[in-house]
């Protein structure tokens, strides 16, 4: 394969171990072998005790296929699958067994784990009542007030839509940036959703596939919240979401995560509902499943991508050690509002 093409192409693994692009020779996505590997920028956030430092954006080639396949084999084979100008693969899932070294050797190359531990998701199959009943009373009830409260405050629930279709989903980035830029997480960390055109073009050229899925929620006719998903065979990957944070009473973040599941339990498209990377409480609450997994990334041997990883490594084992020990000191929790709502605002329920 040569460095010709573009990012965004789509590629699956033949057997003899080189990239094809996608077509009718070669397997199905779903199949749950090898997955789909496909060429996509992915951002590396820098970030130090709270506080966004910098980012760079690679290009790599990323197997996406559903949560729990069987461990794709690491071998120095893999680097024969980079394309030119592609800088890593990139395996976002990898189920594992057990805890595998942040950094390793695979051959002649760098094998680098940011991450590793418990992927969350909700079994779809089945009826929304049913799913609901895994519960406690006073949970649901909790849920419902808040369903309540935002149809009294917001005109009714009807103010919220999906977008799929490409033509769509241009729009659907231009509300989504709206909202994402007045949230603390665009301000500080830089980790709303990504307001650029580069990626609104690689949203759209998912959703011409199929596999783009955006959601915003409405008060009247302003966006205040949304949710961005993208399809990985019969997995939907929950991926970015905010809300606007002068409506946070209202709780439109968790409104329109509910209406969507009921929906994704209704139109029954989905099996399961990944919610993809980072272990929060919440996810585990709402949660039907987990499976270990571990975000892999395979970097050929040089000074430039052995710098990359040692850096991104240090700086992350750093900002975890001072969590740790503002933790310990018992700060952690005030500082985390102190940046997410500043000092001079009172912090709303």
């Amino acid at each position: 394969m040569t460095g010709s093409e573009a990012p965004g192409a789509r590629y699956h693994t033949s057997q003899s171990g080189e990239p094809e692009m996608a077509g009718a020779a070669a397997a199905h996505p779903d199949s749950g072998g090898d997955g789909r590997w496909v060429d996509l920028p992915e951002q590396w956030r820098f970030t130090f005790a709270g506080f966004y430092i910098g980012a760079v954006t690679l290009r790599c080639l990323t197997l996406l296929r559903p949560l729990g396949q069987p461990p794709y084999p690491l071998t120095p084979s893999l680097f024969r699958l980079l394309p030119e100008g592609v800088r890593a693969l990139h395996i976002p899932s990898q189920t594992i067994s057990k805890k595998l070294p942040r950094v390793s050797r695979l051959g002649g190359g760098i094998c680098y784990v940011p991450g590793q531990g418990k992927r969350f998701f909700i079994d779809l199959n089945g009826a929304f009542e049913a799913y609901l009943g895994k519960f406690r009373k006073k949970t649901r009830h909790t849920m419902r007030r808040k369903l309540r409260l935002f149809s009294q405050h917001s005109d009714g629930l009807g103010g919220w839509r999906e977008f799929r279709c490409a033509a769509d989903m241009a729009e659907f980035h231009r509300l989504a940036s709206e909202v994402s830029r007045k949230t603390y997480q665009h301000r500080l960390l830089r980790a709303g959703i990504d307001t650029s055109s580069s990626f609104r073009d690689e949203m759209v050229r998912g959703a011409s596939e199929g596999q783009s899925r955006g959601y915003i929620m409405f008060h009247q006719q302003t966006p205040i919240a949304y949710m961005f998903c993208r399809a990985r065979g019969t997995d939907l990957v929950f991926e970015k979401t905010g809300f606007d944070p002068s409506f946070a009473a209202d709780s439109p973040g968790s409104v329109l995560l509910w209406l969507v599941l009921e929906r994704l339990f209704a139109d029954g498209e989905f099996r399961r509902f990944d919610f993809g990377d980072g272990v929060y409480s919440h996810k585990a609450h709402l949660a039907t499943g987990s499976v270990e997994v571990a975000e892999i990334y395979c970097f050929p041997w040089n000074f430039r991508n052995a710098a990359l990883v040692l850096t991104h490594s240090a700086v992350a084992g750093a900002s975890k050690l001072l969590r740790s020990a503002l933790e310990v000191f018992g700060v952690a929790q005030r500082l985390k509002k102190m940046i997410r709502y500043g000092t001079g605002r009172a912090v709303r329920s």
